[in-house]
């Protein structure tokens, strides 16, 4: 499993950045998981950074779409994704679950996150279980596979 950059070393990492007079984005598809994660406000995990891009479907149950968020001019200069060919939903359709999936409280998906956390956490422990199943990080399950070979 992977698992979120600590506080400190973004900091750290947003520090060393700003002394070689480099931008310090934080992209993180997971954004908000690795914040749930830290047991940290996004706000927290952000602070560091001059940039943040997050995608809304990991985790925040909408079906496409990441934000870019940062000072004015940054956002300005962002890339755009290139237009396709195929004709698109109207953009409120897309829009309004990211709209849902940000609102703070119970009322959004955010706070949803630790649950779903909890959930994987307890599927990995009970899967560990099974003859030859192996953890993503390497570790074996307690019983080793028999060899039918």
């Amino acid at each position: 499993m992977g698992q979120p950059l600590s506080l400190p070393y973004v900091r750290q990492v947003a520090e060393i950045a700003q002394r070689a007079r480099s931008p310090s984005p934080r992209r993180r598809a997971r954004f908000f998981n690795a914040a749930i994660a830290l047991g940290l406000e996004p706000r927290e995990l952000a602070q560091p950074a001059d940039s943040v891009m997050f995608c809304l479907s990991k985790g925040l149950a909408c079906p496409i779409g990441s934000l870019v968020v940062g000072p004015r001019d940054f956002v300005a200069r962002a890339p755009r994704p290139q237009a396709r060919r195929r004709r698109h939903a109207p953009v409120g359709v897309l829009a309004a679950p990211g709209l849902v999936a940000l609102r703070d409280g119970p009322a959004g998906m955010i706070e949803r996150l630790a649950e779903d956390h909890a959930n994987a956490r307890r599927l990995a422990e009970g899967l560990s279980t099974l003859d030859g199943i192996e953890s993503a990080g390497g570790s074996p399950s307690r019983r080793p596979a028999s060899s039918t070979q």
